[in-house]
This record gives structure tokens, C-alpha cells and sequence, in this order.
């Protein structure tokens, strides 16, 4: 339980508000992966706007520029660009025929007559060859532990054309980064009016035939430009590719068609996906000011069975007033404080607009009360003009408020490069931290977004179907032979067996079918005594904390945590100034905790506490919001969950379970954490470092790596496994003879430089130690858009918790595997996926994907499973509270042996 939590893995963790499990805020994890804010690459933007201080023009016939499209896991180029790349890399759409509304009783309603259909996978012919990723460890041996069952995956078989086809290399120049300019200026080539081709606006380009006889071959010309600008684009071969042997071009070549396919549906890109605008479907809520979007998700996979196609539901949320409503209501709000504009820069700054004219999304790093829409720009042909007149010439758009400041965009690869865009005619994207923290505006949104498993099989099967019978979206797939199947796939899986909780006194527990247990009552595994503590509590409110102490005690004796008597101090100066002040008065090194109750959930005091707390003294602290212990409901829960929490951040351990390894063994778990905004990466990222010190796994060593800013490739961690390895020999008489390490918090595209970087500082450690140590290395995949089904007789559900597919839609003989280790009460499931990229201990299918599930029930902040193993959750967690709050790592290393950021 984070002393403050906001979300979390679980998208809530124990909840102090509103009882039972889940639910927002409490004694969770703060800013969680699911219940904060959204997951690393959030895209950059297509742009389409203009640029000012003598910049050339935005918009017009180029249609914007290239959008940039931010992190994306797999290939592409993201943004407005064709090209696919990689695994895949097409962002897919919502179709607007139909007219079914979303989120609505009426689509619901709809919905219940979409008949899902599926193919089981023996069905589907072999691949002769499929060329995967050779990053992953090959295996012709599968998983059999476990109970066999059948599911639904939300891939669709898609059928090659034999071919050949004929891939090209394209230069231009100049250089041009528009696709739509680059793809004009390819398109007036003589030699490609008698052929269907497709040209991925950058670099790319194929054909049905060849466009001239030799391979050695060159195809140049000149095309002009109305404007008078001439561009020289050369065409040279590069190969010839067939889907007897299905490759990364194959997947390419599909991705740029089916978007090109794509623009005949009326679909709205914003960002890097696509999205339906019709009012129809559309879904309002307007006692929150918000609309959503339900839109699609696809991408192209290389599986053991073939190419498949992977499709999922999004959705984009959209406020539906403009941005300029927002800083009136900043600016009537702090004007009598004289401090508007700072606000206004402090709530803008960092967020992601939507600009109506042109259906374009823009990252703003900053609001200039300098200019307004009264001031010029020079465009392209030098023209200068104001605007107001911009973009009444360019879009018709009629700007009224002429005193209304400009926000500003800067290119984070040359920040002197500028953009300014009109509040007027834009509007936020996304929510608000403030929207966030209201549990209404959340229950409201969910219900609107929440799928069920057969909503969401239905929908997805919906699009799939509904583009296939649109006749000039499936003339371009005819036109290469490209069939899509309309059924989902069906696929074997396996249920892992259920495991079994070990507590104090040699008391066990079988998990539930929900994968949670209860510990009220009972011994912990490994317990604590705390005798010299304090209790720091705001002002007028000493009855209540009283309260809160005696029901502590009551709670803590049958979990056989023994508190002596705290020193309570009352903070008078309940600032983030007043609390430093207090804390730095009263503690001392003998000290070995302080439980401090907040009078707020202001951020600028907890965070200041922390940083004192760890940084300075190096105590284990535990943070309170005084409204958690001033409401009785549920108070001896509350109290119960915090003691857990406060046991195991000074050493102890509420649990374990079985575990049988083939020697003494490490178990690491890696993240990054990038603090600060992510487009200016003004702020460091933040390496998190777990490593398991004993047999039980309930031991851990923790460290931080603070490194360039937007850095994801860890270059320092040799230190890190150095000291956890000669910590291991101070605690065990050996090293770990294997090393099981998970690696978080990537992309399927930056596993090439894992191994170049990562790996080889593992092993060269290793190594330099003299220690007869081998290393397993898994790469954690969660941003992925899998989604598995469980089906009975009549109804679709989500799988039960321990559900493993190591077959079909993974790669061909490749060690690796989905696995769904939570329950999920609303909505539907998403499986993390695995992948062993380095395997010296020959660990078999079975034993990795047992002991990554056991792992899973080790996060003690939660009495469940989560979805990644838990040293995975606990280098995130240590990674966000420094990024966070304290800023750096204590250099005395005082807590590095204990789980101090729960």
C-alpha cells in the first residue's frame, strides 16, 4: 500500500474508498501502470497547424506534416506514414457503417445479435516457413502442465497470395518528410500507371511486376511541383518477396495496404490511430464535459500458424469544450492571486490538444501571453499573414477572442523550431489529474468504456466483417490477393494449478478462484518489532489518530507485529515546510519509523516528507491521509493492510510460497521509470533494480539508476548486479548458481539492444566475479493488444487466473508465452507476454511459466495476484518514487535492503 496510492497494477490495489477490492486511491501502489496515467509512448502528434517567428507553414497542401508517433512497440513509423515495418505497426479504425451506437444500451442491445464465429486453429494450413525474431531461444518443446482448455483470441488468419512481388528502394531529392507530398511526387512515375503498387511515403515501395527487366536496373525522373520545386526521385531494386516465405517485408506490404484500404471507411486518424467520428456512435458526457471515441486497434503478427491478424477496441476521450474555456476558468479562478498565467501554464504545459480544424493532435510545452491571434507569421512563399486570417483562409475557422494567448509547440528534436496553435480551436485530450481523483467521473467513464468479453469478441468480430463487405475497401486487398478471414481464432491454452499461500506457524492456504486470500488473524510468514517509532499527525485532529493507534494494536498482535508505544508529535504547520520542520526537530538514529498522517493528498507533501525521510535519514516511513483513518468504515481493514505494509517495508514478509529451485537462485526484476514530461525529457529516467536475497523470495535488494533523460537501454547496470551478487555471497556462503531476470518496461523493437547492452553486462559481471552463475533472461511484454477468451456452452468469459497459451500465436518453436495471472471483475482480461531471450540454465517451458505465475502472488501490497511477477512491480516502485519524489537514491544505502517505496 503506498502510503498515497493513485491506481496501480491492478488499477487500484486496496481501496479506502469504497471498500472491498479494487477501486481507486488507498493503500495502493501511487500512479500505477493501469490506474494512473497511460503507458510509456504516448503518441507525438500528426501536426497540422503552422509555425511562427518566420517558420514555414504547416498545413495547406501538405496536409500537415508527418506525424512522429511517439514510442510504438512495434515497427512503424506511427503518425500519418504507410509504412508498417517490424511486426506489424498499422493502427486500425472504426468503421462508420453500421451505425451501431457504443456504450450505449442500444449498441449493447446491437451487439447481442453480432454472431461470433471462429476457426479453430488445426483448421488453418501450415506455413512453410515463418522468419521470426531471432532474438528469441528456440524450442520444439511446449508446456503440458496444467488443465487443457479451449479459448478465443482476437486474431483473425489472414491468407497470402503467393507472389512474387517486387520491393524497391526510393530516394528523393531533396529529402521530403510529408507522405502525402512523397507519395505525389512517386506517384507521377510513367512506369507505375500500369500496375498496382503500394509506396510507404518514406523509402518503400512495391509491385505486382516488375518495373524494368534487370535488377541492376535504375528508374530516375523529375517531377515539378505547381509551386516550381522539382524533386529527383531514383528507384532502384531491392528484392523480390513471396509469402512461401513469410517475412518482415510480407508483414510490411500487408500493413501499408490495409491502410491504404482503410481511407474508404471514413475514418478519422488522431494521433497515431484511427478513430469514428460519427455522432452516431460517438458517446457524450456531458455532466463531465467529455466525449469519447471508440476506435481500433490491428497489427500484423508472424505467428507458428501463419500471419495473423490482431485487432482490439480503443477508445479516445476528448473534452468538449475548448482550450480556451479552460484557461478563462484558470484565469477567473487565480486572477485575484496574481497568479493565473503561472497556472495556466502549469495545467496546459505537458498536454495533449486536439486541433477541430483539422482533426490533428499537438503536445504543448508551454502558453505564450506574448502573442495572440492578432500577431503574423511568415508562411512558406514568404507571405506574411496574421491568424486570424490563416485560418479563416485555410480551414474557415473564425477565431472571436483576438486578446486570447498562443499555445506553444517545440520540436523535441531541434527546440528552437516552434509551433503556435489558437486555444480557441482546440481542446484537451485525455483527462485531468483532477478528473482522475473524482471517483464519479471514473465510474461514469467505465461504464461507457467497460466491455465485457462478449461485448468486446462481438465488436471486434463486427469490424472485421463489416470492412470485408466494403466493397472498395476489400477491392484493395483483391487487387494482391489478400484474403481476411472473418472468424476469430481458436486456440488451445492450459490452467496452471492453483498455488498455496504459506503463513506464520506453518499455517497454509489455498489461493481462491479469484486468486486473492485473507490474512486476518493470521501469522505473518516473517514478522517485525518496532519498538522506537513516531507518529507525525496534523493539528485537531488528535482524537482520530488515537483511534486509528488502538485499532492498529488490536490488528497488528494476531499478525505478529509488535508495536511498542510511538511518540505522537503534533504538527502545527501542516505545509510540506511545516512537516520537514517537525520531522527534522524530533527524529534520531535510533529512529526505525515514522507513520505520518497527511492532512491532504497534496502531492508537494508527501513528496517533500519522503525525500527528507529517505534521502536524509534513511528511515522507513509510512504516509497516511488523514480522511483514510477519520472515516470508521472499514477502519480495522484499513489498519490491517497498513500494518502489512509497514511489515514489510522494515524487512518482514506477510507471505511466501513453494518453491523448488535446481540450486540457489536470483530472481531480478528491471524497470525504467521516465520522470518528468516525456516529449521535453527535461527529467531524468529512473532505473529500478529488485534482486531476491533467499530461498523464500521474500528477502530483497533494491537500487536506482538515475541516467539521461528518455533513456530506456539500462547502460549501468553492471554496478547494480555486482552489489546484489556480493550481497547474495554476505548472506548465503555462494553465489546464486542461476539468475532469473525479468526485464520490464520495453518494446518488442528494443530487444536487439537489451542483448547488445544489457546481457553482456550481465554476463561480463559474472564473469569478472569468477561466479559459476547462468542467466535467464525474460523480457516483459504488457502494452500489447492480445486479448484471450474462455468460452463455455453458451457465453464468452475471461480466462480464470493461471491461463497460458504457449502455442499457435506465438512464434514457431519459440520459448515464449501469454499468461493471464489476475482476475478480472469488470471488463476484459489483457495477458501479459513473455519472452526468454538468453536461457543458459536450459529452464524448460514448464518450470519458467510455473515459477513467473508463483511470482505473481508476491506482491505484498496486494493480497492477489498482479499481472507481472512482483520484483517486476517492486523496480517500479522504487523507480517512480524517486522519479517522483525524492530525486535521488540515498548514498548511504541505508534501505537498499528492504521494500522501503511500498
Amino acid at each position: 500500500m503506498s502510503d498515497r496510492g493513485r491506481g496501480g497494477y491492478r488499477g487500484g490495489g486496496h481501496s479506502d474508498r469504497g471498500g472491498g477490492r479494487g477501486g481507486r486511491g488507498g493503500f495502493s501502489d501511487r500512479g500505477g501502470y493501469q490506474g494512473g496515467s497511460g503507458g510509456r509512448g504516448s503518441s507525438s502528434s500528426e501536426r497540422g497547424g503552422y509555425q511562427g517567428g518566420g517558420q514555414t507553414e504547416r498545413g495547406g497542401y501538405q496536409g500537415g506534416g508527418r506525424g512522429r508517433g511517439g514510442t510504438s512497440d512495434r515497427g512503424g513509423r506511427g503518425g500519418y506514414s504507410d509504412r508498417g515495418g517490424g511486426r506489424g505497426g498499422f493502427r486500425g479504425g472504426f468503421q462508420q457503417r453500421g451505425g451501431f451506437q457504443q456504450g450505449t444500451s442500444t449498441s449493447r442491445e446491437y451487439l447481442k445479435n453480432v454472431k461470433i464465429e471462429s476457426i479453430k486453429v488445426d483448421e488453418l494450413p501450415q506455413p512453410k516457413e515463418v522468419v521470426t525474431s531471432v532474438h528469441v531461444v528456440k524450442t520444439t518443446k511446449t508446456g503440458t502442465s496444467g488443465t487443457k482448455v479451449s479459448l478465443l483470441a482476437n486474431y483473425f488468419p489472414l491468407q497470402l497470395p503467393e507472389g512474387p512481388f517486387y520491393q524497391y528502394d526510393v530516394k528523393i531529392r531533396p529529402e521530403v518528410e510529408n507522405f502525402r507530398l512523397a507519395s505525389y511526387i512517386v506517384a507521377q512515375c510513367s512506369n507505375l500507371k500500369e500496375t498496382p503498387y503500394v509506396f510507404d511515403g518514406n523509402a518503400v515501395l512495391y509491385t505486382k511486376v516488375p518495373l524494368f527487366k534487370k535488377e541492376t536496373d535504375k528508374l530516375e525522373f523529375i517531377t515539378k511541383l505547381n509551386s516550381g520545386e522539382e524533386y529527383q526521385v531514383i528507384i532502384s531494386w531491392a528484392c523480390n518477396i513471396t509469402s512461401k516465405s513469410i517475412t518482415t517485408a510480407v508483414l510490411q506490404l500487408f500493413n501499408i495496404m490495409y491502410r491504404r484500404a482503410l481511407r474508404h471507411l471514413k475514418l478519422q486518424q488522431i494521433g497515431r490511430h484511427h478513430y469514428n467520428m460519427n455522432d452516431k456512435v460517438v458517446v457524450d458526457v456531458p455532466q463531465h464535459k467529455v466525449k469519447i471515441l471508440p476506435g481500433f486497434i490491428s497489427t500484423t503478427y508472424a505467428s507458428s500458424r501463419g500471419v495473423l491478424f490482431n485487432v482490439d477496441v480503443i477508445y479516445k476521450t476528448l473534452r468538449t469544450d475548448s482550450v480556451l474555456s479552460t484557461i478563462i476558468e484558470l484565469r477567473e479562478k487565480f486572477e485575484k492571486m496574481q497568479r493565473h498565467e503561472k497556472k495556466i501554464k502549469e495545467e496546459l504545459s505537458g498536454t495533449i490538444v486536439l486541433c477541430n480544424y483539422n482533426n490533428r493532435t499537438v503536445h504543448i510545452d508551454d502558453v505564450d501571453f506574448t502573442k495572440t491571434p492578432r500577431d503574423t507569421f511568415e508562411k512558406k512563399n514568404k507571405e506574411k499573414i496574421t491568424y486570424v486570417n490563416y485560418f479563416k483562409q485555410q480551414y474557415n475557422a473564425t477565431i472571436t477572442d483576438m486578446n486570447q494567448p498562443l499555445l506553444v509547440h517545440r520540436n523535441k528534436n531541434d527546440p528552437q523550431r516552434i509551433e503556435y496553435y489558437v486555444p480557441e480551436l482546440c481542446s484537451l485530450t485525455g483527462l485531468t489529474d483532477e478528473m482522475k481523483k473524482d471517483r464519479n467521473v471514473m465510474k461514469d467513464l467505465k461504464e461507457q468504456t467497460g466491455l465485457s468479453p462478449n461485448d468486446r469478441a462481438r465488436q471486434i468480430s463486427l469490424f472485421v466483417r463489416e470492412g470485408n463487405e466494403n466493397e472498395e475497401f476489400n477491392k484493395v486487398l483483391a487487387d494482391w490477393d489478400f484474403k481476411l478471414s472473418t472468424k476469430l481464432l481458436e486456440i488451445p491454452g492450459r490452467v496452471l494449478p492453483s498455488e498455496v499461500i504459506k503463513f506464520g506457524d506453518k499455517k497454509e492456504t489455498e489461493v481462491s478462484s479469484k486468486a486473492s486470500w485473507d490474512i486476518r488473524g493470521d501469522k505473518l510468514f516473517k514478522t517485525v518489532t518496532v519498538n522506537n517509532w513516531i507518529v507525525f499527525y496534523p493539528k485537531a485532529s488528535r482524537q482520530e489518530v488515537e483511534n486509528f493507534l488502538d485499532i492498529f494494536s488490536q490488528v497488528s498482535k494476531p499478525l505478529g507485529v509488535v508495536f511498542g508505544q510511538p511518540t505522537t508529535i503534533e504538527v502545527h504547520d501542516t505545509s510540506a515546510d511545516g512537516y520537514c520542520k517537525a520531522i527534522r526537530e524530533k527524529i534520531n538514529a535510533n529512529v526505525g519509523l515514522c507513520l505520518v498522517i497527511l492532512p491532504t493528498d497534496l502531492r508537494t507533501t508527501y513528496d517533500s516528507v519522503k525525500k527528507v525521510l529517505c534521502n536524509e535519514y534513511g528511515v522507513p516511513s509510512q504516509c497516511v491521509v488523514r480522511k483514510t483513518i477519520s472515516n470508521p468504515k472499514g477502519l480495522h481493514s484499513k489498519a490491517t493492510k497498513i500494518v502489512v505494509q509497514i511489515c514489510s517495508k522494515l524487512g518482514g514478509a506477510p507471505w511466501t510460497l513453494q518453491f523448488k529451485f535446481p540450486g540457489p537462485t536470483m530472481c531480478i526484476g528491471l524497470d525504467v521509470y521516465h520522470s518528468g514530461e516525456i516529449y521535453k525529457r527535461t527529467k531524468a529516467s529512473i532505473v529500478g533494480f529488485v534482486a531476491t536475497m533467499n530461498a523464500t523470495l521474500t528477502s530483497y535488494y533494491s537500487r536506482v539508476v538515475i541516467q539521461k533523460p528518455g533513456q530506456e537501454i539500462v547502460e549501468a547496470l553492471a554496478p547494480c548486479l555486482k552489489d546484489a551478487l556480493e550481497k547474495f555471497h554476505a548472506l548465503n556462503g555462494c553465489y546464486p548458481k542461476h539468475i532469473l531476470f525479468y526485464r520490464d518496461g520495453i518494446g518488442e523493437g528494443q530487444v536487439s539492444h537489451v542483448l547488445e547492452k544489457e546481457i553482456k553486462n550481465c554476463q561480463r559481471v559474472i564473469k569478472e566475479l569468477n561466479a559459476d552463475t547462468k542467466l535467464c533472461f525474460m523480457v516483459v511484454l504488457k502494452r500489447i493488444h492480445t486479448r484471450l477468451f474462455a468460452q463455455d456452452s453458451t457465453d464468452l468469459s475471461n480466462p480464470v487466473p493461471g491461463t497460458v497459451v504457449d502455442t499457435d500465436i506465438t512464434g514457431p518453436e519459440a520459448l515464449e508465452f501469454f499468461l493471464v495471472s489476475q482476475h478480472v471483475n469488470q471488463g476484459s482480461a489483457t495477458p501479459t507476454r513473455y519472452q526468454c531471450i538468453v536461457n543458459e540454465s536450459a529452464f524448460s517451458a514448464d518450470y519458467l511459466q510455473t515459477l513467473t505465475y508463483k511470482l505473481c502472488h508476491l506482491y505484498f501490497n496486494w493480497f492477489g495476484t498482479i499481472r507481472v511477477p512482483a520484483p517486476c512491480l517492486y523496480a517500479h516502485k522504487i523507480a517512480f518514487l524517486v522519479g517522483q519524489s525524492t530525486h535521488s537514491e540515498d548514498e548511504e544505502k541505508r534501505l537498499n535492503n528492504r521494500l522501503f517505496y511500498l
